[in-house]
């Protein structure tokens, strides 16, 4: 603790922290919430169901929406339990004398979900744009072999050569 912080009222501060141990929960559901989307995802990749994909990431969106709006409210409550100031979860000893036991739980269960979600948006990343690469490779075989003759083709073209074109200047 600096002498340069002073405490919050300590008839305000329980109340406080037991908010921001619910908005941490919160948080926390949420990040699992994502996590399981991004799951739902890469199942979705694995079979190919477009569908499910795209919903998906309908899903994020939302989430990740709800997400930033309860960061918004812990950042709030953070800063009614430091007096204002914008300060991280790991600044909060410097601000009240005894930290409770759930608001530590609480902030180790959003980190180490945190960092789940992280892993698994960098898996999701990785096999996305390995399908992307894929799809690049397919289209350009595809059109790559679209410029080259036919094999069938090529042979009987060589093999006439010019009695293909006597044929057509034939006159009857």
């Amino acid at each position: 603790m600096t002498d340069s912080h002073t405490r919050s009222p300590i008839d305000k501060t329980p109340g406080r922290i037991a908010q921001l141990v619910r908005a941490l929960n919160a948080e926390t559901g949420i990040l699992l919430e994502l996590r399981e989307t991004l799951v739902k995802q890469r199942e979705a990749v694995a079979i190919s169901n477009q569908e499910s994909v795209e919903n998906s990431i309908h899903a994020m969106g939302r989430i990740i929406l709800t997400l930033e709006e309860t960061r918004r409210q812990r950042r709030s409550l953070l800063g009614l339990v430091c007096n204002g100031e914008d300060v991280s979860l790991n600044d909060i000893e410097e601000y009240v004398s005894v930290v409770p036991e759930d608001f530590i739980e609480a902030r180790a269960a959003v980190r180490e979900q945190s960092v789940a979600t992280a892993n698994d948006l960098a898996i999701n990343q990785h096999v996305l744009d390995r399908v992307l690469q894929a799809g690049d490779t397919f289209l350009q075989r595809l059109f790559s072999s679209a410029l080259e003759a036919s094999p069938s083709y090529a042979s009987s073209v060589e093999d006439e050569g010019t009695t293909a074109a006597m044929l057509v200047n034939r006159t009857v």
